[in-house]
């Protein structure tokens, strides 16, 4: 399990709002399709807002991340506009949704298939989707590279449930694999990430 060491700045993950493919109950995870495509929903919009509002910042101290997804993007401009926060959006492909191979498309019912291949780690499973393992590697070189430039500041990661999970697990230093064991990490929901070890 990996563990960060003396981080110098504050971490929230934030889960984009209520999107086009939520509402639609299906599966976007790739990058040609949830780029451009299923950004927020009015009410996804509304919840981004609100929930806003029950977060406490200090915005000049503010950094904000995003997946490239297009409703991370509108998600972050919400968050930016409500805060009212100068400083650009750094748009990061770390970010990102995990990949669900050929599930993409699928009615969310499909999700199970790969969450149980994440439990059982030597099932001999494979649906084409990215591995927690992958999802974990590539957050880590974010936080790494984000603590190069900076100290001091609140960090804001708009991103998606699994890869936002996936970060907390390892912030806590349990086992990725046991990132379904979190609470969900529902539409809009903000939460300050602690290392626990």
């Amino acid at each position: 399990m990996y563990k960060f060491n003396n981080l110098k700045n504050k971490y929230i993950v934030w889960r984009h709002g209520e999107s086009e493919a939520n509402k639609q109950q299906i599966i976007v995870s790739g990058l040609e399709n949830g780029i451009y495509n299923y950004g927020l929903t009015e009410f996804g919009k509304q919840q981004v807002s609100l929930n806003a509002h029950k977060v406490k910042l200090h915005t000049s101290s503010v950094i904000v991340y995003s997946s490239p997804f297009k409703r991370c993007r509108e998600t972050s401009s919400i968050i930016a506009h409500e805060f009212k926060i100068p400083h650009t959006i750094h748009i990061d492909y770390d970010l990102r949704e995990r990949y669900f191979g050929n599930l993409d498309g699928l009615h969310e019912m499909y999700y199970k298939l790969v969450y149980e291949s994440d439990i059982y780690t030597n099932l001999k499973i494979s649906y084409g989707n990215e591995s927690v393992l992958s999802v974990q590697d590539r957050l880590i070189s974010l936080i790494c590279r984000i603590e190069n430039i900076y100290s001091n500041k609140t960090i804001i990661l708009v991103t998606h449930a699994d890869v936002g999970e996936i970060l907390q697990a390892t912030f806590e230093g349990l086992s990725p694999y046991l990132h379904r064991d979190l609470p969900k990490l529902r539409n809009a929901e903000a939460r300050i990430l602690l290392l626990k070890y």
